[in-house]
């Protein structure tokens, strides 16, 4: 099960979020690179039940094999003729611009 949680969202057991993606969700796609990228695919319909709450930066809840539920969260939104398609960095990237000095 997909789903989408606000960007402050802290934990993913009690709910299921703001909506499950399930139903309208096209070609979902995890890539994982060993000490590389992290991050998740898929396309949305631009008519889709609720295509209007996937915006940028919101958090999207995924199954991954041998990990479990893993959140991503919305960093590219590419707008199409009848589709929006989605790209999302695991939450581990959040702290890619701190720099410890």
């Amino acid at each position: 099960m997909i789903r989408l949680y606000p960007a402050n969202a802290t934990s993913f057991v009690s709910t299921n979020g703001i909506t499950v993606l399930d139903g309208d969700i096209i070609d979902p796609k995890v890539e994982e690179e060993i000490n590389g990228m992290f991050k998740l695919t898929f396309r949305y319909p631009t008519r889709g039940h609720d295509v209007n709450e996937l915006i940028h930066e919101r958090l999207v809840v995924c199954p991954v094999p041998a990990l479990g539920d893993q959140p991503f969260r919305i960093k590219q939104i590419v707008k199409e003729k009848n589709f929006k398609t989605f790209t999302c960095y695991h939450v581990f990237y959040d702290s890619v611009d701190n720099m410890l000095v």
